[in-house]
């Protein structure tokens, strides 16, 4: 082949060739830019991918993502082998209280409000703090646009293996509004079935009960339960979103969103239980249940100014306020020692987590090759033990950064 005909059918191919669209990216920098520019590894998973998928939690769009790790249960997720706890989850860019592992939260975040989702893979300790040594998973809800549009989703099915391990979901989300002002309206109830496995349990004293002791109470040998992989929930999100343009340079946001959810386990339990003898002895490798009550309330307000061609500010206050109450109770509670009748509930966990934060964030472009951003943020945090006296913490934190590209 001539380099003449060469060039020519290099021409051709570029002339029915379509250029891709520039993939925008936040949550490395916490500024926006081309995701080939961002100095960390992220990687976006779009509103096509997550509809194909067929997912209705997080959790489920995760599972498939290469250098992540979703625990079979679905409540965590490792990303390039740190440990769970070193990830930090975000919505738009802002935390949420809620367990401190982070536990439970990729099937509390359902799918129908998310635009895309962004993936640091590696530490991001300096812009998000030191429990994002892992990586930082950024879930990025979809905008409300005007005129009036709804969409629902209903799904059911069960395990092949299990029928009893059904799942069901339903989904509603209505958006619209003006050009000036627009809003979104989504809501999500799931509930789902455990799935279990056959295991045993041998108990074994302990706190000064020797397992000739136990022979003293009706406790056995071995106790066979059917133990949970997967926890029973009934999980219930509502969330909203107002928007004005009171120019083309100035928006300002309210957000709201509510979490109900019920959680129960049968386990089998390695730690202590008190036998009912005057709080003189223990037991471990007992058959148990927790039933998790929680519920989460959170509001966030904002402003996004350009202020000139060159400057942007971005404010935003935020509240979350994430209440979670736990029974424990023991199955074979009679062989324990405890009378008949009503089930004892040998452990209560009653605790209250607020976080308060404002951040402000200004970004400067004197020019296209340089920009320089500056920004600050405050929380303040609170824990509060119902059960406990002076079971109440209270701290606060702020930080600064700045970087200049």
């Amino acid at each position: 082949m001539s380099a003449a005909t060469t060039d020519s059918a290099v021409s051709e191919v570029a002339a029915g060739s379509e250029a891709l669209p520039s993939v925008t990216v936040t949550t490395g920098t916490r500024s926006e830019r081309a995701r080939e520019r961002s100095p960390g590894s992220v990687e976006v998973i779009g509103r096509e991918q997550i509809e194909r998928s067929g997912a209705t939690d997080l959790g489920g769009v995760l599972r498939g993502e290469s250098s992540l790790f979703v625990s079979p249960d679905g409540t965590q997720a490792s990303i390039r082998g740190a440990r769970r706890e070193d990830n930090v989850i975000l919505i738009d860019g802002r935390r949420v209280a809620g367990e401190p592992s982070g536990r439970y939260e990729l099937n509390r975040i359902p799918t129908g409000n998310i635009e895309r989702i962004e993936v640091v893979k590696g530490p991001g300790s300096v812009l998000y703090g030191a429990d994002a040594l892992g990586g930082v998973i950024n879930v990025i809800t979809r905008d409300p646009e005007p005129g009036f549009h709804g969409d629902i989703d209903l799904q059911a099915g069960a395990r092949t293996e299990d029928a009893e391990a059904e799942r069901y979901n339903a989904a509603l989300g209505l958006h619209g509004g003006s050009l000036d002002t627009r809003f979104r309206l989504d809501a999500q109830a799931m509930s789902r079935a455990a799935y279990s496995e056959t295991a045993t349990a041998a108990p074994d004293g302990r706190a000064g009960v020797s397992s000739g002791d136990l022979k003293n109470y009706d406790v056995q040998e071995r106790y066979t339960i059917d133990e949970d992989r997967r926890d029973e929930a009934d999980v219930y999100t509502l969330a909203g979103t107002l928007e004005h343009f009171f120019s083309d340079d100035l928006r300002v946001s309210l957000q709201a969103d509510y979490l109900r959810e019920d959680r129960e386990r049968n386990y089998i339990n390695t730690g202590p239980t008190q036998l009912d003898d005057g709080g003189r002895g223990a037991v471990e490798n007992i058959p148990a249940r927790w039933l998790d009550d929680n519920e989460r309330i959170g509001l966030s307000a904002a402003a996004d100014w350009q202020a000139t061609e060159t400057l942007n500010l971005f404010f935003r206050s935020y509240r979350s306020v994430y209440e979670k109450e736990r029974v424990v109770t023991s199955e074979p509670w009679t062989d324990l020692g405890y009378p008949t009748g009503e089930r004892p509930e040998e452990r209560d966990r009653d605790v209250t987590l607020t976080d308060w934060r404002q951040e402000l964030i200004a970004s400067w472009t004197p020019d296209p090759g340089h920009t320089l951003q500056l920004g600050a943020e405050h929380r303040d945090h609170e824990y509060e033990d119902h059960q406990l006296a002076g079971g109440s913490e209270t701290r606060w934190d702020a930080a600064v950064f700045a970087q200049h590209e």
